[in-house]
């Protein structure tokens, strides 16, 4: 894992997020976590960062966290770990982009490395409680936005 790499996980508070959260704080990422919920997101990050106080965690519900964490940084590429169907994940990209054309102007669009992951394997996963183990699938999902 690169130093300068963000991971940031969206609805890091609970579940999924907190399982793939804590995956990458086990590497020393930097992580940021976001949801909806303030409390939920303290809570979460305090709980990485006792587990972990080499790896950086933040927290933020409206996203102030990523935005001073990502300060001063050139976004390369964007790795994204999304939706459970190509519906999703194609609904994705396009708001991505779209932020990066209105961001930017002109033709530009994010260079990004997207994975889509099976949602059986995942509702069965969710289902048993096998948290770590859906922490450790998504990591293995963003194994190819690694060298973004």
């Amino acid at each position: 894992m690169h130093m300068e790499q963000v991971i940031v996980v969206s609805s890091g508070g609970t579940g999924i997020g907190l399982a793939t959260a804590r995956r990458f704080t086990r590497q020393r990422a930097r992580v940021v976590i976001v949801g909806r919920r303030a409390d939920v997101l303290a809570r979460a990050a305090g709980q990485i960062g006792d587990a972990y106080p080499d790896a950086a965690a933040a927290a933020s519900p409206d996203c102030s966290s990523t935005s001073r964490t990502m300060q001063g940084r050139t976004m390369k590429t964007i790795g994204l770990i999304g939706g459970m169907n190509w519906e999703s994940s194609a609904e994705y990209y396009r708001l991505v982009n779209q932020h990066m054309k209105a961001r930017l102007g002109g033709r530009r669009n994010a260079c990004s490395i997207m994975a889509t992951v099976c949602f059986d394997e995942i509702k069965t996963l969710q289902h048993a409680g096998e948290w770590d183990e859906l922490g450790r699938l998504m990591q293995q999902a963003a194994r190819p936005a690694r060298k973004a």
